[in-house]
């Protein structure tokens, strides 16, 4: 049997554990963001990491080669989900139960890639490049007098996702 849980503000989601204490979806997502009545969601690969993505949402990547306020598209993507919780099957008491099913007869289209979506292009513009806080790296060796302190900055771009199609 297939776990559910009462998640994203009131939508029964299929669930299961990785064994780290996080819910993720059976599709093998972490658990991090509410949904919407109507909602667009992609997971795209980026500088080696994923990153569920909406319509409209500014998050930090790794540092890409674009200037402040280019436009572009992430090619990569490995899921699109479009839900629209408005239709979802409720309950006698006005409460949305069932589960998020990969069809488009209740107002939803799930698609996972294989490893990636052919046609599934996500627009994105770029707000900021800058560099993260400063982390210090210390390396001490006790009685042998040895101590370096170096510093670093990782670089990163903020965008802003403008549309998913």
């Amino acid at each position: 049997m297939i776990k559910t849980s009462k998640l994203f503000g009131g939508f029964y989601l299929p669930l299961s554990s990785n064994g780290l204490g996080h819910h993720v979806l059976n599709v093998g997502i972490p658990v991090r963001i509410w949904l919407r009545a109507y909602m667009t969601l992609a997971v795209i690969k980026t500088g080696g990491k994923q990153y569920i993505v909406s319509e409209g949402q500014k998050f930090k990547i790794e540092k890409l080669n674009q200037n402040e306020g280019d436009e572009f598209e992430f090619d990569k993507v490995l899921l699109f989900a479009n839900i629209d919780s408005s239709r979802q099957p409720v309950s006698p008491e006005g409460t949305p139960r069932g589960r998020l099913e990969p069809s488009t007869s209740n107002g939803q289209e799930i698609k996972i890639g294989q490893p990636y979506l052919d046609g599934i292009k996500v627009r994105a513009k770029v707000l900021k490049q800058g560099r993260g806080e400063k982390k210090i790296v210390f390396r001490f060796m006790h009685k042998t007098r040895y101590k370096k302190k170096k510093g670093h900055r990782q670089f990163f771009t903020e965008v802003e996702i403008l549309s998913i199609s």
